[in-house]
C-alpha cells in the first residue's frame, strides 16, 4: 500500500483476493494502474516468507539513489550508519528515523543491503517513505557533509559527553558505527561532538538500533526545546 501511495515503480502486484480483508486495500489494488496477478491462498502462502501473510505482495524496482537526492535544509536530521551488518538493525533504524520525523538514513562503506527482506520487514514499510542512501564512501560523505554545513555527532561508549549534555544543532547528522567495531577513526575525528549512552557494568554497549533510537529522540527533544516556536 505504501509503494502504491508513494508511486514506486511496481512491476507487478500479486494478491489473493480472499485474504485481503481491508476494504481500502482491496479498492487500491483493484484500481491500481499496474500489472496485477490474482492467486489462491495456497499459492500465496507458498510464495510468501511470512507465517501470516496479508495476501498482497509486489515486485518493485529499487531506485538508484545517491547523496544528491537528499535535500538538506536548516532543520535537517539524518542518521549515518557506518558499515552496519545486521539487516534487522538497519530496518529498525529506518523505522525509528521515520517515526521521529527525521529526513533520511545514509549507509557508509560495505553495509548490508537495506532492501534485504529482513530489513524491509523490520522497517514496517518506512523504507518506501524515507530516503535511504547506501554504498556511500566515507570520503564522499565527508565532502558532501561539509558542503551542506552538517553538524556531525558521533556515538561511542568512550564519547566525551553524555548524550543528554549537548545541543543537537541542525542541520545534523548522527553517526553510529559498525555493530562490532564502532566508529572508524576517520569519522571519530570528523565529529563535532562524541556522545556516550551510559550502560551498567553487565554489558559493554547498547544494540545499534537501540542506541540510534535514544540519540535520535534526544536530538528531536533538544531541538524542539531550543525553539520557542515549537
Amino acid at each position: 500500500m505504501e509503494a502504491l501511495e508513494k508511486n514506486w515503480d511496481i512491476e507487478v502486484l500479486v494478491w489473493a483476493p480472499s485474504m485481503l480483508q481491508n476494504n481500502r486495500s482491496k479498492e487500491m489494488v483493484t484500481y491500481a494502474p499496474v500489472k496485477k496477478v490474482s492467486v489462491s491462498e495456497q499459492v500465496f502462502y507458498g510464495i510468501s516468507g511470512r507465517d501470516n501473510p496479508l495476501g498482497i505482495g509486489a515486485v518493485i524496482r529499487i531506485p538508484e539513489r545517491n547523496l544528491t537526492d537528499l535535500v538538506v535544509g536548516k532543520d535537517t536530521l539524518l542518521v549515518v550508519l557506518e558499515e552496519p551488518q545486521d539487516p534487522g538493525n538497519v530496518g529498525t533504524v529506518v523505522r525509528t528515523v521515520a517515526c521521529a520525523g527525521g529526513n533520511g538514513v545514509i549507509l557508509l562503506g560495505k553495509a548490508t543491503d537495506p532492501f534485504d527482506p529482513q530489513s524491509v520487514r523490520a522497517s514496517a514499510a518506512t523504507l518506501l517513505a524515507l530516503p535511504v542512501i547506501s554504498s556511500v564512501s566515507i570520503d564522499d560523505f565527508m565532502t558532501w557533509s561539509k558542503a551542506h554545513n552538517l553538524r556531525l555527532v558521533g556515538t561511542s561508549p568512550e564519547g566525551e559527553h553524555s548524550y543528554r549534555d549537548i545541543a543537537y544543532q541542525r542541520p545534523l547528522a548522527l553517526l553510529l558505527g559498525n555493530e562490532q567495531k564502532g566508529l572508524s577513526d576517520v569519522l571519530w575525528e570528523a565529529a563535532d561532538d562524541m556522545v556516550r549512552i551510559p550502560v551498567k557494568e553487565r554489558t559493554d554497549s547498547l544494540n545499534l538500533a537501540a542506541a540510534a533510537a535514544i540519540t535520535v529522540y534526544q536530538a528531536i527533544s533538544s531541538f524542539e526545546d531550543s525553539d520557542p516556536k515549537r
